[in-house]
């Protein structure tokens, strides 16, 4: 007869699981994983609050506002006011600053865009999906160049192939995303029909089929993608010496 454990056994069994489950819990909550994330967030925090406070500076300083193109019409005076009082531009910039802050917080706002007449959060989250797209679709091409050209490098150290991977490697390190950006649409006008200048998708994107759809989208895709993968690409094909 198959013997029968006592039920004091299971019982013991039941907490050493859960006292596993506790250590094991505790140890991503409270490890050195946990402290390497919290403090990158910490410090990812702190690097937009410090971005947006120079930014707010910056247009502080600068001669001006929305709002002195209608204070030129004497009929708009009381409608600059409300303006002026809705948007707290009578308070001190300081202050303007922390109320913009405290709404973000507190209520997600950033206000609203006086050229879109809309507010700035609707208008961001319009723009999350294809910024979502483009950047995997970088993310893809980067890795999929990059890791080849990265372990060709690795394998065959300080030879001619080598050499050339590395100086393409700090020049293209060396371009910002927005000057390749420019040098591709320059190159697309001589190309033009072959490469899109501009837009997501063609005008006749709604007529085509699914996989037609697809393929347009990917073909608007080429050169955004191009622009954004080649510093990424370079410094990951580029940082093999400090790896091997």
């Amino acid at each position: 007869m198959p013997s029968q454990r006592p039920a004091g056994d299971s019982s013991a069994d039941s907490r050493t699981t859960d006292r596993a489950w506790l250590l094991a819990l505790r140890a991503g909550l409270f490890g050195p994983t946990a402290g390497f994330v919290v403090r990158r967030l910490l410090q990812a925090l702190l690097t937009v609050l410090i971005a947006s406070f120079l930014s707010f500076i910056v247009i502080q300083l600068a001669p001006g506002d929305y709002l002195d193109s209608l204070r030129e019409n004497p009929q708009l005076k009381e409608y600059v006011q409300v303006l002026e009082q809705k948007y707290r531009l009578d308070r001190p910039w300081l202050e303007q600053y922390f109320i913009w802050l405290w709404r973000i917080v507190r209520y997600g706002d950033l206000g609203d865009s006086f050229l879109f007449k809309r507010s700035v959060t609707s208008l961001l989250w319009e723009r999350v999906p294809a910024t979502l797209l483009l950047a995997l679709a970088s993310l893809v091409l980067t890795w999929a160049i990059a890791v080849p050209l990265g372990i060709y490098s690795a394998v065959n150290q300080n030879t001619w192939g080598d050499r050339i991977l590395r100086v393409l490697s700090y020049i293209g390190q060396g371009f910002p995303s927005f000057i390749t950006a420019l040098l591709l649409l320059i190159a697309a006008q001589f190309l033009s029909p072959l490469l899109p200048v501009g837009d997501m998708t063609s005008i006749d994107f709604a007529d085509l089929s699914g996989l037609g759809k697809i393929l347009d989208l990917g073909w608007h895709l080429i050169l955004p993608t191009i622009a954004l993968s080649i510093a990424s690409f370079a410094a990951s094909s580029g940082s093999r010496g400090a790896k091997c």
